[in-house]
């Protein structure tokens, strides 16, 4: 909110305004792109796989219609996308760790779900450098990182007694353990808890305190069998759905009718089908491929990528889960996609490349069908 009143504010204020917020956020994808090409460069030493990573960026329609949409997304991606790029590019420079505490400590505050992954992401600095350089700019990412965020967690301890970013885990695991839908938008359970969350104290700290006893409480009375079969059986199938917060609001899609777009013309219609759902299928088939064949220069920060993906599986298993939510770890399937199409085409010309095993080969099939799946099979279940 602070960021789009600023932005508005320079370009006039009032609701008219909005249109410099889009823009802002059009260049900051095309920023991501950038940042995203360079970094994919230096992991993998491969100009075609960058292009096509960065590629993915700007002609993937569900990301770049989160340009002109008020959510935090483009602006969250950008600055974690600049705290990536800094981490490998840049970690010797005093200067460089600096603003890269800084992105990474803005990135917290406008999304605080990269929180509990932090003390991984600025660790990886410490491994396969010199101890005391690499101590050095761990040490002046993390002051960066906290002087970035001590305002808005000083302002919230005056205000509620709690030395918070944000706290809406309570929140998000109660929903996440009583969602009822494969998919987003079909069922309201998030609406009606809110409404729980608001009657359930006088301030912030009393209403969290109680959503946490009575997820104790359901936790308890259930065996860890009785929890995780229900999460397993819904909880990927709405973080990978074909759909997006794009096409629900497409001619048939669930909000169609709710928010939808006023365009009812046949070509919207079918946009998804001959375009946004075959993309997205492209890129869950080729983003396994391209990490089972990848040559990584720097193998630390390719599995760190991994290590973030593996992370949000982790979360989200339990967390209330919507389509918006993978979007951060997005990059991670756009490099591996750009890997698999320089793979692919090294193939064709016949150059010497590098041969998965059978079991990477497996590996890498499986999980493109356990992905498609997911995306596609939760309404036929």
């Amino acid at each position: 909110p602070r960021l789009m009143a600023g932005v508005m504010a320079l370009a006039g204020g009032g609701v008219s305004s909005i249109w410099a917020v889009q823009l802002l956020q059009i260049l900051l994808l095309g920023g991501c792109a950038a940042l995203l090409c360079d970094l994919t460069t230096r992991l993998t030493g491969s100009k075609l796989a960058a292009l096509v990573a960065s590629g993915w960026i700007v002609l993937y329609p569900p990301l770049v219609a989160y340009s002109h949409y008020l959510w935090p997304e483009i602006p969250h991606l950008f600055v974690f996308l600049a705290a990536l790029w800094l981490f490998q590019a840049r970690w010797k420079a005093d200067g460089w760790c600096f603003l890269a505490g800084v992105a990474l400590g803005l990135a917290l505050l406008l999304k605080l779900l990269l929180l509990p992954f932090l003390p991984l992401l600025i660790g990886a600095i410490l491994v396969g450098k010199p101890r005391a350089r690499a101590v050095r700019s761990a040490a002046i990412v993390s002051v960066a990182l906290a002087i970035t965020i001590a305002p808005t967690v000083l302002s919230n301890y005056l205000r509620s007694g709690l030395p918070i970013i944000a706290d809406s885990v309570s929140f998000n695991l109660w929903v996440g353990l009583h969602d009822t839908a494969r998919r987003d938008f079909e069922d309201f359970v998030a609406a009606a808890a809110y409404w729980e969350f608001k009657a359930s104290g006088n301030s912030f700290g009393e209403r969290n305190a109680a959503t946490w006893k009575k997820t104790v409480e359901f936790l308890s009375e259930r065996s860890p069998t009785e929890v995780l079969g229900p999460q397993l059986a819904r909880q990927y199938f709405r973080l990978f759905d074909k759909d997006s917060f794009l096409t629900v609001q497409l001619p048939d899609g669930r909000l169609s009718n709710v928010c939808g777009y006023r365009e009812r013309s046949p070509a919207l219609a079918s946009f998804k089908s001959y375009v946004a759902y075959p993309q997205y299928a492209l890129l869950l088939m080729t983003f396994p491929l391209g990490y089972a064949v990848l040559k990584a220069r720097d193998s630390k920060w390719t599995r760190m990528l991994l290590l973030f993906f593996a992370y949000n599986l982790a979360i989200f298993l339990l967390l209330h889960v919507k389509s918006r939510y993978r979007i951060q770890f997005l990059p991670v399937f756009f490099i591996g996609s750009g890997c698999a199409v320089d793979w692919l085409l090294s193939r064709f010309r016949r150059d010497d490349v590098k041969l998965p095993t059978k079991f990477q080969y497996l590996a890498a099939g499986l999980a493109s069908v356990v992905l498609l799946f997911l995306a596609f099979g939760g309404p036929l279940l």
